[in-house]
C-alpha cells in the first residue's frame, strides 16, 4: 500500500509540474495552498509548495510576494519549520529584500514565534 500512495504522489507531482507550468498558474497554485485544510501537508501539497518556489526562483515569476505570502501562511499552518526558513530566506533573497519586508511584518513575525517557537523563528 506505501509503494501505491508513493507512485501515486510521484504521478500527482508530475501532473502538477505540467498543470503550473505558466506564471498565470502560479495564481492558481498559491489559491490552493491557501485555502487547504489539511492540519499537514500531503505529498501533493509539498509538491505543489516545491514547484511554486521553483517557478519563483527561476527570476520568471512576477508572484514572488504572492508565494512568499501563500508559503509562509501555510508554513505556519503546518507548523513546518523547514518551510518557514525556506520561505523567509527565500522572501530575504533580494538585494533590497522588497517582499522580505512586506510579507513578514510583525504581526506574521508575532504569529510564527507562537505557532513554530521562538527557537525557530531567532535564526531569522
Amino acid at each position: 500500500m506505501l509503494g501505491t500512495i508513493k507512485e501515486d504522489a510521484l504521478e500527482f507531482e508530475q501532473e502538477v509540474q505540467q498543470r503550473y507550468n505558466k506564471e498565470d498558474d502560479v495564481v492558481f497554485g498559491c489559491v490552493a495552498i491557501y485555502n487547504t485544510k489539511s492540519p499537514q501537508p500531503t505529498e501533493a501539497e509539498m509538491a505543489l509548495t516545491r514547484l511554486l518556489l521553483s517557478q519563483c526562483s527561476s527570476g520568471s515569476s512576477s508572484y514572488k510576494e504572492l508565494v512568499v505570502h501563500t508559503l509562509s501562511v501555510a508554513a505556519i499552518k503546518w507548523r513546518d519549520v523547514k518551510l518557514w526558513t525556506k520561505t523567509f530566506r527565500f522572501g530575504y533573497s533580494d538585494i533590497d529584500s522588497t517582499v522580505g519586508h512586506s510579507v513578514f511584518r510583525l504581526d506574521r513575525m508575532i504569529l510564527a514565534i507562537r505557532m513554530l517557537g521562538f527557537e525557530s523563528v531567532k535564526p531569522m
